[in-house]
């Protein structure tokens, strides 16, 4: 989708006259779920991160229902190998479309430049010395 007028720059818009950008967001039609069948969900992210689970499952369900609203921070969700990371995130990548997620490592975070997964709506990156390094 081609945004006229508009420029991006350090997480915002400036208003740019005769720029535009092109937005590689492409959407998915959701089907309204049962919410019923989202409690062994629910009861899994209690277990996984039982401290933060409200705001982890705020966060990522603004970004299944606002897609186009950029939060003004990041998730960190770290924990040892094993512990449902990806099972936890596997639902929320299918929501979102799998097009507009990427699995990054620590290496592609930390490099000289890592605008493949600036592109993306979310990014997990796995890695259990990642993840260890930073609970």
């Amino acid at each position: 989708m081609l945004v006229k007028d508009l420029l991006t720059s350090e997480g915002g818009w400036l208003v740019r006259e005769g720029v535009s950008c092109f937005n590689l967001y492409r959407p998915l039609l959701l089907v309204p779920g049962d919410k019923a069948k989202a409690s062994p969900w629910i009861d899994h992210l209690n277990r996984v991160y039982p401290d933060d689970a409200q705001h982890i499952l705020c966060w990522l369900a603004h970004c299944v229902q606002f897609p186009e609203d950029k939060i003004n921070h990041a998730l960190v969700l770290g924990g040892s190998q094993g512990i449902g990371k990806d099972t936890l995130l596997e639902p929320v990548k299918r929501a979102i479309g799998p097009w507009n997620w990427q699995d990054v490592t620590p290496r592609d975070l930390i490099g000289r430049f890592n605008g493949s997964a600036l592109t993306k709506l979310a990014t997990s990156a796995i890695s259990t010395a990642f993840s260890s390094t930073i609970t």
